[in-house]
């Protein structure tokens, strides 16, 4: 069933109005639903164990509606706190919306989060949408896409990083001296 859902996503996304709206040209908002949207279904689909339907639905329609409200939010606070610059506007809203993210799969997935996968993933979203943010100014058809990829790569690698399930890496017993 997930894999139906995904499949007619991505066909959305692939064909006619879903192209415009995965290359950010219909509308910021809508976009980065969609991007939220596609990050929360790729999440869930590569959990073990696997959650339930309504769980996965739900995270789902929460990481669309978690990404259309912090850019939503950007762009009403934005023009006020423009002297700041773009790339520091757009780190504080990936900052927010990674803690959001963070506390939607929590409470929605039921996944034990702890403080620090919260800390780690919004500072490394904050970073990743800086750079990205910086970077794209230079490029404008890029679009929003690049801003996106950044920070679900930076979330997805945080989150990694710091699950509690992730095996630490072994360290070599260190070497007696000879006699």
């Amino acid at each position: 069933m997930l894999l139906a859902a995904a499949a007619a996503l991505a066909l959305l996304v692939v064909g006619g109005a879903g192209a415009e709206l995965l290359r950010g040209r219909a509308g910021l908002r809508r976009s980065f639903a969609v991007y939220g949207a596609l990050h929360a279904l790729s999440l869930v689909a590569s959990l073990e164990p696997r959650r339930s339907l309504a769980r996965a639905a739900g995270f789902i329609a929460a990481g669309g509606a978690l990404s259309l409200a912090t850019a939503a939010a950007s762009l009403a606070i934005g023009p006020h706190v423009l002297a700041l610059g773009v790339a520091p506007i757009l780190s504080i809203a990936a900052a927010l919306g990674a803690l959001a993210y963070a506390g939607a799969i929590r409470v929605v997935l039921a996944l034990p989060l702890a403080a620090r996968a919260f800390a780690a993933t919004a500072a490394a979203c904050a970073a990743a949408v800086g750079l990205a943010a910086a970077l794209a100014l230079h490029r404008a058809s890029a679009g929003a896409l690049p801003i996106a990829l950044a920070w679900w790569a930076a979330f997805s690698a945080a989150l990694w990083m710091t699950s509690p399930g992730r095996a630490a890496p072994r360290r070599a017993a260190p070497r007696r001296a000879a006699p």
